[in-house]
């Protein structure tokens, strides 16, 4: 972990507070959900809750299944980072979203680019011939999204509506899934 020199006391009740550089690089919010659990070395880590990571084990089964279907790239993202691709190779796993997903889900919008061009779907702009962002919802708010890339070595040249649906229809049964996990957490609380 990197040191950030900043220390904090806890208050009476046992409260801390999160300076607001963390804050904002993190982009944690008034209402941010946070996940506290205990490190390897005993220390006490707070980390932006997720949940759509609760969905992983669906989420690459789901981008397996939509990459074989439809012979394109498929990315399975939150708001902040991938979390399940194939076909490429697994090191993408660990980029940040860029601006034109972040664009997608705040907007909680669908895109279909069929012209190539230089986009920011991840860290860094690259050329893509043509992708599709799907949002995935709960409650009508965007908590992930699936990103589909076209293969270069496809043999239509370029993304369809056909495609788009697909990729909707993924989205849609994720978000479903997620919807049930909540439901069901919340019905063992009560």
């Amino acid at each position: 972990m990197k040191s950030t020199g900043i220390v904090r006391r806890i208050d009476d009740l046992g409260r801390v507070v999160i300076p607001k550089e963390i804050r904002k690089t993190f982009r944690i919010r008034v209402g941010s959900p946070l996940e506290i659990f205990m490190g390897r070395e005993k220390e006490i880590v707070f980390r932006k809750y997720n949940p759509i990571v609760d969905l992983t084990e669906y989420s690459e089964e789901y981008a397996e299944a939509l990459q074989e279907t439809l012979g394109h790239q498929v990315f399975i993202c939150d708001d902040q980072r991938v979390l399940s691709v194939a076909g490429i190779s697994k090191k993408k796993i660990n980029e940040d979203v860029g601006s034109e997903v972040l664009k997608s889900l705040r907007g909680n919008k669908s895109i279909l680019q069929t012209e190539s061009g230089e986009y920011e779907l991840f860290e860094n702009s690259e050329d893509y011939q043509g992708f599709i962002i799907e949002p995935i919802t709960l409650d009508n708010k965007a908590i992930g999204g699936i990103v589909v890339i076209q293969n270069p070595k496809a043999k239509q040249k370029e993304l369809s509506e056909v495609e788009q649906q697909s990729v909707k229809i993924a989205a849609y049964f994720l978000g479903k899934k997620y919807a049930m996990r909540v439901e069901k957490e919340q019905g063992a609380t009560h």
